[in-house]
């Protein structure tokens, strides 16, 4: 799942899997960047999600297909 862009994490009896989303063009809510963060410790996984901006230059280059996810609103 990891070329999806999308945040996920998957848990079953000793298997964890994490798809951190994407800090740089994420497909599921263009505004918020997404991160995993894992406390090894308690083995507790989160995501996070920051709101940030892209600049005019960066949206001038990128498929029309993913510049349709920059215009997503907050649905997560």
């Amino acid at each position: 799942t990891g070329h999806t862009h999308r945040p996920h994490i998957f848990e079953e009896k000793s298997t964890m899997l994490i798809n951190p989303g994407s800090c740089g063009m994420p497909r599921d809510n263009g505004s918020l960047l997404s991160l995993a963060i894992v406390d090894f410790g308690t083995m507790q996984p989160n995501i996070y999600r920051i709101k940030y901006s892209f600049s005019p230059h960066l949206k001038s280059k990128v498929h029309p297909v993913v510049l349709e996810c920059f215009k997503r609103e907050d649905n997560v």
